[in-house]
């Protein structure tokens, strides 16, 4: 064939040999664009550290919500309408909502008894101290393997890096909790800066119209108090349940076992109205005469921004 073409008789034959190579190649030029064409409407799928990335579902159970980092992944909203094809891929449709949280801290509590730090695995090293006459104790059973007991009797109590809160708009903190021993005015966090700028959650607090025992929930500034949520029932002793607030301005809401108990449309300050706060406290308050917390606490999660209602419910399972 190398030599073939010195072999024409003539150069008419040469031209005709010409023209049809240069059908052929054109030929080919259009295959090449129509295949351009069919292939243009398929994107290729996003970089891993790029923002269209979707995390692997690989923890549901545990928390419907992206958390880089973290050892036991959780995975994106339950909103998300996924399909398994025959590979084995997951597709997430590309209407799946975003999540309006990140996740700050959180605790999964599974140091060994003994240990008196309790370690953040949200990969942003924001380790909590234990204190008390006693410490808190480690290696207790909890909802998801281990828990963090704190007994009410030994003014025991962690404590967080101080100054977590004050770049945030809105939070939601999110906790599985055993209560042990009912007991007003209790807490399962109080971030403070002393007794005028707090912001707590009592289990077992306090509800002044009707003068009896209901769950509470108080933010505090130095200048203002804003409306206080004060229920009529209490978090039910010697049973696992999960609790959720979320605060973002106007808007509160609190979360029992992933349902919605109570919602308030008023509110104005945020966490970062309250400045610096020195004293990020679970399980104490920043009054003397409260009582500890005498209860068993696992997975506490805290997040900038507000989780939304099918995040809490995935949290809660």
């Amino acid at each position: 064939m190398r030599s073939a073409l010195w072999h024409l008789p003539s150069a008419g034959l040469w031209l005709t040999g010409l023209g049809a190579l240069g059908a052929f190649l054109g030929s080919c030029s259009t295959r090449l664009s129509s295949f351009s064409d069919y292939t243009a409407g398929y994107s290729t799928p996003p970089d891993a550290g790029s923002p269209d990335a979707t995390a692997p579902d690989e923890d549901v159970a545990e928390g419907g919500i992206v958390e880089p980092d973290v050892e036991e992944a959780g995975a994106t909203s339950d909103d998300a309408d996924a399909e398994v094809t025959d590979a084995g891929e997951t597709l997430v449709e590309a209407d799946a909502p975003v999540s309006r949280a990140t996740l700050q801290v959180y605790y999964p509590f599974d140091e060994p008894a003994g240990s008196s730090v309790a370690l953040d695995a949200s990969g942003n090293h924001r380790d909590a101290m234990l204190f008390g006459a006693t410490l808190p104790a480690f290696g207790t059973p909890g909802h998801l393997n281990n828990g963090l007991r704190f007994d009410g009797t030994q003014q025991q109590y962690a404590q967080l890096p101080p100054n977590l809160f004050a770049d945030f708009q809105s939070i939601s903190v999110a906790c599985w909790i055993n209560v042990a021993q009912a007991q007003i005015w209790d807490r399962l966090f109080d971030f403070n800066a002393g007794t005028t700028i707090w912001m707590y959650f009592s289990p077992t607090g306090w509800n002044t119209t009707t003068m009896m025992a209901g769950t509470h929930f108080a933010i505090s500034s130095s200048v203002r108090l804003d409306p206080e949520m004060m229920l009529t029932e209490t978090v039910s002793i010697r049973t696992w349940h999960h609790v959720a607030i979320v605060l973002d301005p106007p808007n509160f809401i609190y979360y029992l076992d992933g349902v919605e108990k109570a919602r308030m449309t008023n509110m104005t300050l945020s966490p970062r109205d309250l400045g610096v706060t020195s004293q990020n406290w679970l399980g104490r308050s920043s009054f003397v005469a409260d009582p500890y917390l005498s209860a068993t606490l696992d997975e506490l999660r805290i997040y900038s921004g507000p989780l939304s209602a099918a995040e809490v419910a995935a949290l809660a399972r």
